[in-house]
Formats: C-alpha cells, structure tokens, sequence
C-alpha cells in the first residue's frame, strides 16, 4: 500500500511539476507576445512621430509660401501707391507749367495792350503839338521802339 501510495504521490509530484513548466511556458510566450506587441506598439508611434514631422514641415512649408505671398502683394501695393503718387507729381508738373505758359501769355497781352496805349499817347501828344503849328520832337523811351530794345537788354542779363 505504500508503495501505491508512494507512486500516486510521485505521479502527482510529476503531474505538478509538468503543470508548473507548461505555467512557465504560457507565462513565457504571453510575455514575449506582450513584448511583440510592446514593440509594434512603438514602432506605430515612431511611424506617427515621423507622419507629424511631415505634416508639420508641409504646414511651416505653406505659411511661408503664404508669408511670401503678403509680401509680394504688400510690394506690388507700395509700387501702385509710388506709381499713383508719381502720376500726381506729374499731373501738379503739367498744371503749373501750364499756369507759367497762361501767366507769360497774360504778361504778353498786358505788354501789347501797354504798347498800345503807349503809342496811342504818342500820337496823341504828336497830334496836339501839330495842333499848335510847332514843330516838336516828343523825346520819350518808348519812341523809336526804345523801351523794347532797353527790355530786350535787361532779359538778356537776366
């Protein structure tokens, strides 16, 4: 009887121990599948990691695309405004050269009309010395042309 019960223990000893190595070994490859999946596990968040770093170098890649687009456009508004400004220096230009070119025409009518009157008073003052019978010669500037030579000297040295 002691010699069953000797194996029966033996068989259980054996039994227990065969239990423990296939405990040992489930517990072994649930590590290591956990491990693999650890391992995978980084390496999705390596790939992601890498993805980001794309997409935020393409997102810095547009906004300085778009950065050089503002200044261009900020350029091209600076270039209108130096172009509006210029045609309106222009336009002052040609309203004052056109004022100086009126200005110089009013000085030559008011010269002529000046001519006019001067010779008008000449005659006249001719006419009344011939009214008294007297021989006169009316010594002014303006006869024999004169004072037009005189202003032609002046601007001249002018």
């Amino acid at each position: 009887m002691e010699e069953r019960e000797r194996k029966k223990e033996q068989r259980n000893k054996r039994a227990k121990e065969r239990a423990r190595e296939r405990a040992r070994e489930q517990k072994t490859e649930s590590e290591s599948a956990r491990e693999r999946e650890r391992m995978r596990e980084r390496e999705r968040e390596r790939e992601s990691a890498r993805e980001s770093k794309k997409v935020r170098a393409v997102e810095r890649a547009k906004e300085r695309a778009r950065e050089k687009e503002r200044a261009r456009e900020k350029e091209h508004e600076k270039e209108s405004e130096r172009k509006k400004d210029q045609e309106k220096e222009r336009a002052k230009e040609r309203a004052r050269e056109k004022e100086r070119k009126r200005a110089k025409e009013r000085k030559r009518a008011s010269e002529r009309k000046n001519k006019k009157e001067r010779a008008r008073e000449r005659e006249i003052v001719c006419a009344w010395v011939r009214g008294l019978n007297v021989f006169c010669f009316v010594m002014l500037p303006e006869v024999n042309g004169e004072k037009e030579r005189e202003q032609k000297r002046e601007s001249e040295r002018e």
